[in-house]
C-alpha cells in the first residue's frame, strides 16, 4: 500500500510543478489561495521524502523554490 499511496503523491506533485511553472506562485504572480492552502504540507516534505524514498530538491526543484519564496 505504500507503493501505491508514494504513486499517488508523486502523481500530485508533477502536477502541481507544471501548474507552478515558471511562476513565483500558483497561477498568479502575487501569493494566493492554493498557496495559503498548499504550504503547511511543506513541513512534511522531510517525512514524504523518507518514506518515498525520492529527493525533492531533484524530483521537484521548482516546488522547494516556491517553498523557499514563501518562507521569505
Amino acid at each position: 500500500q505504500l507503493e501505491e499511496v508514494t504513486k499517488e503523491l508523486i502523481e500530485i506533485l508533477k502536477t502541481l510543478q507544471e501548474e507552478l511553472g515558471d511562476d513565483p506562485h500558483f497561477g498568479e504572480k502575487m501569493f494566493g489561495f492554493v498557496d495559503v492552502a498548499f504550504i503547511p504540507f511543506y513541513c512534511w516534505f522531510h517525512s514524504y521524502e523518507t518514506l518515498g524514498q525520492f529527493i525533492f530538491e531533484t524530483e521537484w526543484p521548482k516546488i522547494i523554490a516556491w517553498a523557499k519564496r514563501c518562507k521569505q
